[in-house]
């Protein structure tokens, strides 16, 4: 491990123009340099290098960062790897606390010979696919072309239980080796052992690493009587199949370059989306996606668009990655093909411009799942709604943010017909409330004499806002911690600000909190905000700053007004008059708010929240 003073110190000291300077032409443009993008293919340039900031941005592909993330990206190195390689280029020298020598080399000797092995049954399981008649026809039939064959070092294994254990002790590889790596199976016979071939009569997919090295295998059984359709390598120290993403070594180019991955479910999926064009397509290794394989995607591209079954399974899997995506705050979208379909059946039958219509309609993962958990809350009786409620209280909990976790709570709220706080009281109990109409009340319960439901729309304030916090660590510290954040009404900002408020907290500079981001949307905002900058003079930052608050906390009084209203209609509707008397209340309150910011222009949020 590098200590992170090392890391800051070959940061400041790594000039983030000669270093870029090397694979792009910049010409100067104001106080930046701008040429063309070496991340993805353009011909007009839209990448950015601001000295003064040392940092990079691309408006075209929405990477960026330091000269660390850079040459990461170019190069395809480890941060350890990197931050090695800049040190000595710039004079510093890196000390990390490693194993000793010795130790380092016995395991790299350890992972050469594995490594060997693997690739002798590589070439061993090629050849055997090319004097296979099934096993080529089979291939056929799945529409796999040669291309794909070579680019995924397809293989078979013969039937037989002891063919590659044969052909291995003919290269001089022992039985100890081959179990080390994991492809034969030990039997002990009294008081000895005898080994036998872990894949056979299979069609083989290698597992490679980022770098193109063979360190595992899958395998699908041609024998329709088989009990296990795949069977896949057990994990050795080259393979943890939770760290591992099949097709990685084929896609991550192409994911640079498009800026996300495609994530499907399966090995043959992978296969036939990539031969139909989408080359950025990868999948996780039979198992629910891991946060580790998360931090891998986020490597190598900033998003990833999940494309899912359309059928319950496949639903439940998109539901099952929120959490690690979360973690590992990438930019997650979700695209849900028509039931009964997976990619390899859907290309077969629509091909593949229809599944770029497909991808091209998708739609945020977090607010899918929300709209998801409530679409089927509202097909079922109110009485009736104990499992979605569940799942949507699951999807809030994998939320890291609290600010965030509102926002949807909110939305969700509005969906389903309830009060913010009660949908929370039914998340918590785990059952929802049974209501019993009434036609009560003095609310007029015809719709078109409720007070209309707000709309929720990008606000030019909140973005010149944005833009001047983050020219003002100070400010943002403040805003956030007097809850300004609940002025904002567009996802992306309130998000924003709400994790580098966080981060500052560390007393890291804007630089380091925005580097630290790892969700791929927030990052391009932040990264695009910083290098366009305020648009209002500092000599009017302060009047600005204070007429945009007042501006925002008047529409705050306005939305939450409405809201209570309708609510209370409901209340009214329902018979409800606990909650009538909790929201007649609550009215009463921001009608002389409401007052309030229309008498004072300039009124201050800090003090308003101190009145709610």
């Amino acid at each position: 491990m590098i200590p992170e003073e090392v890391v800051q110190e070959v940061l400041s000291r790594a000039d983030i123009l000669q270093v870029i300077g090397d694979y792009v032409t910049l010409k100067r443009v104001g106080n930046s340099f701008k040429g063309l993008c070496p991340l993805h293919g353009e011909k007009t340039p839209s990448f950015h290098v601001t000295p003064s900031k040392g940092l990079f941005y691309c408006f075209g592909c929405g990477q960026g960062g330091t000269a660390v993330d850079f040459v990461m990206r170019m190069e395809g190195t480890s941060f350890p790897e990197t931050i090695e390689a800049l040190g000595g280029r710039f004079g510093v020298e890196v000390v990390s606390t490693r194993e000793d020598t010795v130790a380092h080399s016995r395991k790299r000797q350890g992972r050469d010979e594995m490594l060997s092995v693997l690739k002798t049954c590589e070439q061993f399981f090629s050849q055997s696919l090319q004097e296979s008649e099934e096993a080529q026809a089979y291939l056929v039939r799945r529409k796999i072309g040669e291309e794909m064959v070579k680019l995924f070092h397809l293989g078979y294994a013969p039937p037989g239980w002891e063919t590659l254990s044969t052909h291995l002790a003919a290269k001089s590889i022992t039985a100890r080796a081959a179990l080390n790596a994991g492809m034969v199976i030990e039997k002990e016979r009294g008081d000895r052992s005898s080994y036998y071939d872990r894949f056979r009569h299979r069609l083989i997919f290698p597992v490679l690493s980022a770098k193109g090295e063979t360190i595992a295998f899958g395998g699908r059984t041609l024998d329709p009587e088989a009990d296990a359709k795949y069977i896949n390598s057990p994990e050795t120290p080259l393979y943890k199949k939770g760290q591992n993403l099949y097709g990685l070594h084929a896609a991550k180019e192409a994911a640079r370059r498009a800026g996300r991955f495609i994530l499907v479910e399966g090995n043959i999926d992978v296969i036939r989306m990539v031969q139909a064009g989408f080359a950025e397509t990868v999948a996780p290794m039979g198992t629910a996606l891991t946060e580790d394989q998360a931090r891998l995607l986020k490597r190598y591209a900033p998003a990833v668009t999940l494309l899912f079954d359309g059928d319950k399974a496949g639903q439940k899997a998109a539901l099952r990655v929120i959490a690690p995506l979360q973690a590992a705050e990438v930019d997650a979208q979700v695209c849900v093909l028509p039931k009964g379909e997976d990619p390899d059946s859907f290309l077969d039958v629509f091909g593949a411009e229809e599944m770029g219509e497909i991808l091209s309609d998708h739609r945020p993962l977090v607010q899918w799942a929300i709209d998801s958990a409530c679409e089927a809350a509202l097909a079922r009786p109110v009485e009736a709604r104990t499992v979605p409620l569940a799942v949507l209280n699951e999807i809030l909990n994998t939320l890291s943010s609290s600010v965030v976790q509102r926002h949807y709570l909110a939305e969700a709220a509005r969906k389903l017909g309830y009060q913010p706080g009660e949908l929370t009281r039914l998340l918590e109990r785990g059952q929802p409330a049974q209501r019993i109409k009434k036609q009560v009340g003095t609310f007029s319960q015809n719709p078109e004499h409720r007070p209309q439901q707000p709309t929720y729309q990008e606000h030019p304030i909140e973005r010149e806002l944005l833009g001047i916090l983050l020219d003002a660590p100070d400010k943002l510290r403040d805003f956030v911690d007097s809850d300004g954040l609940l002025l904002i009404e567009d996802g992306r900002v309130v998000r924003l600000l709400d994790s580098i408020g966080k981060k500052l907290e560390r007393s890291l500079d804007i630089r380091e909190a925005v580097e630290e981001l790892d969700d791929g949307e927030l990052k391009r905002l932040a990264f695009e905000t910083l290098i366009a900058g305020p648009s209002v003079e500092k000599i009017h930052v302060e009047d600005w700053y204070r007429g945009a608050v007042a501006s925002l906390t008047r529409r705050w009084v306005e939305r939450e007004t409405i809201i209570i209203a309708n609510q209370l209609a409901d209340a009214l509707s329902a018979g409800d008059e606990e909650a009538q008397q909790s929201l007649n209340h609550r009215y009463q309150q921001l009608q002389e708010l409401r007052q309030k910011t229309n008498e004072d222009r300039m009124i201050n949020w800090e003090t308003l929240v101190s009145e709610l």
